[in-house]
């Protein structure tokens, strides 16, 4: 099995939704809790970071700069990191947050929402348009997360977390439509919720653990696990691909953990390499 070590010496409070920016050669990902997107290179040097005016639930690649969901709206992040919110912006009443967001590879930017105390149902997941509009797609959500497309397929991937499953429904590349949610795979108490997550390029869903200690690879095709990766820490979040598919990313979270915890796990709240290809057997 392939080791998992920390990438570079920090620690953030709720590390989400890393991305890999191929212009740049820089890994990125959010601090949602910090307001801030950090980046760095592959080897884990070059730090830099971006503040934003409140929590900062998913960033992406937009443009020549980022799209960043933020809890006062989505809005446009430029790379010397002034931001300014899109006018059609959703507005969330104050006991909600945008959580997990990406861009699909039509450049549709989706992003899902959650409540601060977790209330069932609270949450929603939106699409927007390049060019600004914005659709509900979906309601009824607890705490969106784990978006991912796979575009041979016409397959959208998504997470429910407190649902502990992982679903799929059929996607339009042209419009943008979903339809026919079906379960992929259901998983166990012991395997934690199930949280972010992205696709390698055999079509396989790599999937972080909160309070699991683990990320998971699933075949879609048969909701079977097909390799799995003991992280250090409790609160894994999400992962993302470097290039080449060399590296596999990890994001983790301290927040929650009291001071026992982190005595116990140094590392909570690190980013996280994975040299690949992982054991399969």
């Amino acid at each position: 099995m392939s080791r998992i070590l920390p990438l570079l010496d920090e620690r953030f409070e709720l590390g989400e939704g890393p991305f890999w920016d191929p212009a740049a050669g820089r890994l990125h990902w959010v601090d949602i809790l910090g307001c801030r997107l950090h980046g760095c290179r592959e080897d884990g040097s070059d730090l830099r970071s971006l503040a934003v005016p409140s929590h900062l639930g998913s960033a992406a690649l937009w443009g020549d700069g980022f799209i960043a969901a933020t809890r006062d709206g989505i809005g446009l992040l430029d790379r010397s990191g002034a931001f300014q919110l899109l006018p059609r912006s959703p507005r969330l009443p104050e006991h909600l947050r945008f959580n997990d967001g990406k861009v699909d590879p039509t450049g549709r930017f989706w992003v899902g929402t959650m409540a601060y105390d977790n209330r069932p149902g609270a949450g929603a997941l939106y699409r927007m348009e390049p060019g600004g509009e914005v659709a509900r797609v979906l309601d009824g959500l607890t705490i969106s997360n784990g978006l991912a497309w796979d575009l041979p397929k016409a397959r959208m991937y998504h997470i429910d977390t407190p649902t502990r499953r992982l679903d799929t429904y059929d996607w339009d590349a042209a419009t943008g439509g979903i339809r026919n949610r079906r379960c992929i795979a259901a998983f166990a108490e012991a395997d934690g919720w199930p949280d972010g997550m992205t696709l390698d390029s055999h079509g396989r869903a790599w999937i972080a653990f909160w309070d699991g200690w683990k990320v998971l690879c699933v075949d879609p095709e048969t909701g079977g696990t097909v390799a799995e990766l003991q992280v250090p820490v409790q609160r894994p979040t999400s992962c993302a691909f470097g290039p080449g598919e060399r590296t596999l990313f990890i994001t983790s979270a301290r927040d929650g953990l009291d001071a026992a915890d982190l005595a116990r796990q140094p590392w909570a709240g690190a980013v996280f390499q994975v040299p690949m290809p992982v054991d399969h057997s």
